[in-house]
């Protein structure tokens, strides 16, 4: 596995373990968001081009985000899930919550991960390499949260 700045390449499964960061405080946080390309036909030699040089030159672009389904949901200790292709339709779902063993928080997004990919790509397994470009996102929530109902 490579890091450079903002981009990871490695296999499903080293990529899935860099998304979790067990040591923020707060679990909601914890999740790192990434776009992601499957990286094992480049014509670019993966160990010595520098990772922006192949996250630029990547096509067939994924992405595994938290999302806000609503229901009052941010203020649980859980995160939802979405990974889609860029183009839609081989969209995939998990809940994950602090009450999980990490393991299986890991496990649960490098599956995200094969599905989406497989549904586009064919077979897919953890050993697979891809490039990501990750992005640490913090909103802020208001803390006086009262949802607008508007009935006319």
């Amino acid at each position: 596995m490579r890091k450079e700045s903002k981009y990871i390449l490695g296999t499903i499964a080293e990529v899935a373990n860099e998304l979790y960061k067990i040591d923020e405080k707060k679990f909601t946080d914890r999740f790192v968001e990434c776009d992601f390309a499957l990286a094992n036909d480049f014509a670019l030699d993966l160990k010595k081009d520098d990772l922006e040089t192949i996250y630029i030159d990547s096509t067939g672009w994924y992405g595994i985000k938290k999302i806000d389904p609503g229901f009052d949901s941010r203020h649980d200790d859980n995160v939802d899930l979405f990974a889609d292709y860029y183009g839609g339709g081989c969209g995939t779902y998990e809940l994950i919550g602090d009450w999980e063993w990490t393991d299986n928080i890991v496990k649960t997004i490098k599956e995200m991960i094969i599905n989406v990919l497989s549904y586009q790509e064919g077979t897919i397994t953890e050993n697979d390499v891809i490039i990501c470009g990750v992005k640490r996102i913090k909103k802020k929530v208001r803390n006086d949260y009262e949802p607008e109902i508007n009935i006319n």
